[in-house]
């Protein structure tokens, strides 16, 4: 007996030795997995399918759960949306049966994306909130600057320019915040395209931007080496020199995307990447390969692309064909692009009547709810009138002592209420006066800035000049070398001064918009080469339309924001943001610098006037900064009167 328990007893060990063993294979396939999406994805895919196999045979959810999330993943990179939805289906079921709320928020992302694909943009944008209530109810940062970035492509598709905007903005917010690298790469290079596709009437250098943020996202995934994402970002950045013009870089970029594509076996990229050399080609008149390339792009990666990127091929191809006199294949590709227009057409208005059957289907089926919700609250309406008849009837003594024992209560509710009403009352005289003090004290200081601006100007300014004209008049008869160099010494004093009394006054900057301000700042601090200023104001002509007042405060924050830098900083680049919607302004200040202790500097005068003029304002200021970190200010302002 006792060796048929010591038996039991070893079996049972190597049974537990052996499942210990296999869910570490299964971890370990998890983590090679998170690498290789980033730089081969043929290796990723083959570890996921391992990975899923393993978890389906341990049967252990929490493990299959991360496997066939993984495998979703990496179909759904590879374009393969149906298999991709089958995964992340199987991955949802398992996550609901585990309440495993981040891998809900990432999946009915992925949902969004994937309907998206297929045009259905109200079941995406259904998916997308579905996800962001999830990560709202359970502060998952990560996942939101995921789903904001899907949003913005989506109103991007759309051409919901400005809600893409507003999306990606949300996006960059969050990933700037807590460091999320990979989503920040993924939403500067969204934020490119955006600027890229706008068009110069609406966003001054938006070509010049777009390369910008094209530009971060590269240095980013460089960085932390993601393969896969340099790809997407080069090829960007080589269609952006395409269409400027200047094609030996984008010939340079677009052969760096190929190689990355390859390495990493993107044929969705690759196949975009060869479409966009096939461009160059033409631009350069060699058009035997721009034919070779296209044909390339169509045969090697077809099977990667929808029927839309293919219909671009069909409609570059006659062009290329025809400058190589082969009209024949030229009219060929004419025809193939007639034909998979209208299929695309019929496809297109075959969604929208789906979409448009779904919409009404979804009101009316609210429609259905809130009747039935509306009869059963009637009918509960007419059961409680049936019972209180009945007491009023019966029992007309209770009726009478509940009557009065609610009028006591109510008295009092009402006595709570009104003393409630008071103390907010008095709440709100005492913020008022609060903020009229600090007017009157920012009044006053504009009052003086505006005297000793005066008295620079007039009084010092005018005996500068005075002494300067005077010493051009003696030396014009002696011509000495050293009373000229008094001259420009002068002559630079005076200059000095005159741009100290205009910083001071008031008037200088009464008729110029907000833009034309920061301008003169970025020029005067870059000019004393103190660090390197980017501004930015979108959209333009809603900054054009700035009350005065608020105009006023926002160049005395930034000017002192820029003070602040060049004092003690130390910094190289300042960056400052400026982004006004119907509802809010926000602005925003980064820079490289030193950063401080903010405990200690906001005791400073500058940090307290700063306060002050967003109080005014009614707007709310958030300060950012560590040692050797830099330093971010938020500024919100509501728009609305």
């Amino acid at each position: 007996m006792n060796t048929i328990k010591y038996i039991f007893t070893i079996l049972y060990f190597i049974v537990q030795f052996s499942f210990a063993q296999n869910v570490d294979s299964i971890t370990n396939l998890h983590e090679q997995f998170e690498k290789a999406v980033q730089t081969d994805f043929e290796l990723a895919n083959s570890i996921a399918l391992e990975a899923v196999k393993k978890s389906e045979l341990l049967q252990d959810d929490s493990l299959l759960l991360q496997s066939y999330f993984n495998l979703s993943t990496i179909h759904s990179i590879q374009k393969k949306n149906d298999s991709a939805s089958k995964y992340a289906n199987k991955a949802l079921e398992l996550a609901s049966r585990l309440d495993n709320f981040e891998m809900q928020a990432f999946l009915y992302n992925r949902f969004g994306s994937l309907t998206q694909r297929e045009g259905s943009y109200t079941k995406a944008i259904t998916n997308y909130k579905k996800a962001l209530r999830i990560t709202e109810e359970h502060s998952l940062l990560h996942q939101r600057s995921t789903i904001y970035n899907g949003l913005a492509w989506l109103y991007k598709e759309k051409r919901n320019k400005k809600k893409a905007f507003e999306e990606i903005e949300k996006a960059i917010t969050i990933a700037k915040k807590h460091n999320f690298k990979t989503e920040l790469i993924r939403s500067y290079n969204v934020k490119g395209v955006l600027f890229f596709n706008t068009s110069k009437k609406e966003i001054a250098h938006a070509k010049d931007s777009a390369m910008r943020y094209y530009e971060k996202a590269l240095s980013l995934s460089n960085q932390i080496k993601h393969k896969h994402l340099q790809g997407v970002v080069l090829s960007n950045l080589g269609d952006i020199y395409l269409n400027i013009g200047k094609y030996e870089l984008a010939f340079e970029c677009l052969t760096k995307a190929r190689a990355t594509a390859l390495q990493v076996h993107d044929y969705s990229t690759l196949h975009y990447v060869e479409v966009s050399l096939g461009i160059y080609y033409e631009e350069v008149d060699n058009f035997p390969e721009a034919v070779r390339i296209y044909q390339k792009s169509l045969k090697e990666y077809g099977q990667y692309i929808s029927d839309a990127q293919k219909l671009r091929v069909y409609w570059l191809l006659p062009g290329a064909y025809s400058h190589n006199k082969q009209y024949k294949e030229a009219f060929e590709y004419q025809e193939k692009y007639t034909e998979l227009t209208k299929d695309l057409f019929n496809i297109k208005k075959s969604k929208e009547f789906d979409e448009i059957r779904t919409i009404y289907e979804v009101e009316k089926k609210d429609a259905r709810i809130t009747l039935l919700a509306k009869e059963n609250e009637l009918a509960a309406t007419r059961r409680n009138w049936i019972i209180i008849s009945s007491i009023i009837l019966a029992i007309p003594l209770i009726i009478l002592i509940f009557f009065y024992r609610h009028r006591v209560k109510t008295q009092r509710t009402i006595r709570a209420q009104e003393a409630q009403l008071h103390l907010k009352e008095k709440e709100r005289l005492q913020k008022e006066q609060e903020v009229k003090q600090i007017q009157a004290l920012i009044d006053g200081q504009d009052n003086e800035r505006n005297r000793i601006a005066k008295e620079l100007h007039d009084g010092i300014g005018g005996q500068l000049a005075g002494m300067n004209l005077r010493l051009t008049q003696i030396n014009s008869e002696i011509n000495n070398s050293e009373i000229k160099g008094v001259n420009q010494s002068l002559a630079n004093t005076f200059k000095e001064l005159r741009i100290l009394s205009h910083n001071l006054s008031a008037n200088y900057f009464r008729d110029k918009d907000i833009i034309s301000l920061l301008l003169d700042l970025k020029q005067q601090y870059e000019g004393n080469d103190s660090f390197i200023t980017e501004i930015s104001v979108f959209p333009e002509k809603n900054a054009l339309l700035l009350d005065s007042e608020v105009k006023h405060h926002l160049y005395r924050i930034v000017q002192e924001l820029l003070s602040n830098a060049a004092k003690h900083a130390q910094a190289h680049t300042v960056e400052v943001s400026i982004n006004i919607h119907d509802d809010e302004l926000i602005l925003m200040y980064e820079d490289d610098g030193t950063g401080f202790d903010a405990t200690i500097a906001h005791k400073g005068i500058g940090f307290q006037n700063m306060k002050e003029r967003v109080t005014i304002i009614n707007g709310n200021i958030t300060f950012d900064t560590q040692l050797d970190k830099g330093t971010r200010v938020v500024i919100e302002i509501p728009m609305s009167k």
